[in-house]
């Protein structure tokens, strides 16, 4: 990963983990998740591709750089679940859209955003808890 890459990680687990220092079992916890979540960027990486803006649609793996778009994405999927209630799936991929992230898609196609933005959740999730899956691994 680059080093801008790793940055955008760790600005996503800042905000999973909140005040929390990332040290001692979080910080295990969080190196595996962080391998956890490029693991589940590569294997859906041909739903991310022709979704998100910065991303050529045709290619088959990330090249460097990409997952920068990648964790913005997540980045704000996440700060939108912390900052709303009783948030809707169409609502996020509406927000993600209205702030130019989200590829035009036609009205057929828009199940491919509401799946990224679905499993997103999941990955965020982990959906054992509403607790980030750093946090859920060390308590």
């Amino acid at each position: 990963m680059t080093q801008e890459e790793l940055q955008k990680q760790y600005d996503l687990l800042f905000i999973l983990v909140g005040d929390q220092v990332i040290k001692g079992s979080l910080a295990d916890s969080c190196l595996w998740y962080g391998r956890y979540l490029q693991s589940k960027f590569y294997h859906h990486w041909h739903l991310l591709a022709p979704s998100l803006v910065g991303l050529e649609d045709n290619s088959t793996k990330p090249a460097s750089g990409d997952l920068v778009i990648v964790y913005n994405f997540v980045i704000e999927v996440a700060k939108l679940l912390k900052t709303r209630r009783n948030l809707a799936l169409v609502e996020i991929v509406d927000e993600l859209d209205n702030r130019s992230m989200l590829k035009p898609q036609m009205d057929e196609e828009r199940a491919i955003l509401n799946q990224i933005v679905f499993a997103t959740l999941g990955w965020l999730s982990m959906h054992r808890t509403s607790t980030p899956a750093c946090v859920e691994m060390v308590s």
